[in-house]
C-alpha cells in the first residue's frame, strides 16, 4: 500500500478549533466575573464555574489571573474603540466631534473595569511589565491613535491649524482626564456626577479649540 501524506494542518484544524472555543468560553465567564466584581475580587474559581470549565483547563489556555485579565481588558477596548470613534464623526463638527469623543472616552475611563485595570497595571508594573504595556497599547497608546485622523481631517478642512498632531490628540485625551479621573484612581469620589462629567467635557473642548483654532478665526 502506498504511504499517503498527510497534511499536517488537517490533523490540527479540529484540535485548534475546539481550542479557541474552549478559549472564548473562559473569556465570556471570565468577562462576566471581572465586570462584576473587577480584578481584586474576581477569583479563578469562580471565573471557571462561571466559564463552565475546570480549573486545569483554564489553566492550559491562560497561566494566571492577570493573563487572563490582560486578555479580557484588551478585548474590552476593541469593542470599546467602534464607540469611541464610530464612523460619522467625519460628519459633524470639531466641536462636536471632540465633546463626543469626550463623552465616550470620560465615561470609559471612570468604568469600575478601567479603574480596576488601571490600578492593576500601575500597582504591578514592575512584576509584570508584560500586563503593564498591554494596557498602554490598548489604552492611552491606542486612543491617540484613533484620534489622530480624525484631527487631521479638521486640519484638513481648515476647522483646525496643528502642527504636531500626535501631540494634540494626547493632549486633548489627558484634558478629558482632568480632576475625577483621579479622584477615582485615588478612592477620593466612588461615583461620578454628571453635572462634573459635563464640567470637565466642555471645559476639554474649550481649551482645545482656544489652543488649535485657526489663528484667523480669534
Amino acid at each position: 500500500m502506498c504511504a499517503v501524506e498527510q497534511n499536517p494542518s488537517a490533523t490540527r484544524s479540529a484540535p485548534d478549533k475546539r481550542g479557541a472555543a474552549k478559549r472564548a468560553q473562559i473569556l465570556v465567564g471570565a468577562r462576566k466575573v471581572f465586570m462584576e466584581r473587577g480584578f481584586d475580587g474576581a477569583s479563578i474559581d469562580e471565573i471557571a464555574r462561571v466559564a463552565g470549565v475546570s480549573k486545569p483547563t483554564l489553566y492550559r489556555h491562560f497561566p494566571d489571573k492577570r493573563h487572563l485579565y490582560s486578555e479580557f481588558f484588551t478585548l474590552e477596548c476593541d469593542r470599546y474603540a467602534a464607540t469611541l470613534f464610530p464612523s460619522d464623526l467625519v460628519a459633524a463638527s470639531a466641536p462636536e466631534a471632540l465633546e463626543r469623543v469626550a463623552r465616550a472616552y470620560l465615561g470609559r475611563l471612570l468604568s469600575d473595569t478601567a479603574q480596576s485595570a488601571f490600578r492593576v497595571a500601575v500597582g504591578d508594573a514592575h512584576l509584570f511589565p508584560e500586563l503593564a504595556r498591554a494596557f498602554y497599547d490598548t489604552g492611552p497608546a491606542r486612543g491617540v491613535e484613533h484620534l489622530e485622523p480624525l484631527l487631521k481631517r479638521f486640519v484638513a478642512r481648515g476647522e483646525l491649524e496643528i502642527e504636531d498632531v500626535p501631540l494634540a490628540a494626547a493632549q486633548f485625551l489627558e484634558l478629558c482626564k482632568a480632576d475625577q479621573f483621579y479622584k477615582r484612581v485615588f478612592g477620593v469620589n466612588e461615583k461620578t456626577d454628571p453635572a462634573q462629567m459635563d464640567r470637565i467635557i466642555c471645559g476639554a473642548v474649550y481649551v482645545f479649540m482656544r489652543a488649535y483654532a485657526p489663528k484667523n478665526a480669534n
